[in-house]
């Protein structure tokens, strides 16, 4: 038995190199030597979360100028779903045992970011609340400032100064200030003017689906601020 413990680190080092994701996969960085060291281990996560976010709004920008899902479109939404699932399974294998408060405090951030994340992607695999903004003039104007945002987001992921989590924060909440008075006339424009139900179902549902997608783009950038150590005086669920 002692004779093979000099090749034991060598032999696990090999089995990471081979069940390691590919350069291409944005889980790449999570190698299982860096379990260990909590905090080495959580600047690998913020770096896949936020890599797995660009991606995630790029393929978000590009539905939205075709002005809908297509195959390939589903099937990148998913890929990245299922990233991100490894990554919050890779936090939780994070030894924490040691850690202070504020790497458990970042721990948290993580897991946080990742539900958010993962949410986001199962609202934006639902094509059919895209396309019906898509189509309608009143929802497109309501989805312009979340179309900025996207793009505000995707310029600080690439490294831009501006922070666009207070953004990100007005944006759901206008969205959701919105949602009440827009609910209340497509209701009496069915009963009075006896507008097609289906028709304004949809409405309704692709008006929520506005709001949901931005508060969890706004959560998913608040909790990254906390991963990378930044405070906030607001406060995000």
């Amino acid at each position: 038995m002692l004779a093979v413990l000099p090749f034991t680190n060598r032999f696990a080092a090999l089995v990471e190199h081979l069940v390691r994701a590919p350069a291409h996969e944005p889980t790449h960085r999570l190698g299982r030597a860096l379990l260990a060291d909590a905090d080495a281990a959580l600047d690998v996560v913020d770096e896949t979360i936020r890599d797995i976010l660009d991606r995630t709004l790029a393929t978000a920008e590009g539905m939205w100028a075709n002005g809908g899902a297509s195959a390939r479109d589903t099937d990148t939404l998913t890929a990245l779903a299922v990233a991100t699932q490894r990554t919050i399974d890779y936090v939780i294998e994070i030894d924490g045992g040691d850690a202070d408060a504020s790497t458990r405090h970042r721990a948290q951030a993580a897991l946080h970011a990742g539900d958010h994340l993962e949410r986001l992607l199962a609202r934006l695999i639902e094509d059919e609340r895209l396309a019906t903004v898509a189509g309608d003039d009143e929802l497109r104007a309501m989805a312009e400032p979340l179309a900025e945002l996207v793009r505000v987001e995707r310029g600080w992921l690439a490294g831009g100064r501006s922070d666009p989590t207070t953004m990100a924060r007005l944006v759901a909440e206008r969205l959701a200030a919105r949602m009440e008075p827009f609910r209340a006339a497509e209701i009496e424009r069915a009963v009075v003017a006896e507008a097609d139900t289906e028709a304004v179902t949809d409405r309704l549902d692709a008006a929520r689906w506005l709001g949901r997608v931005a508060a969890h783009l706004w959560r998913v950038s608040y909790h990254l601020d906390e991963l990378a150590g930044t405070r906030h005086v607001e406060s995000a669920a």
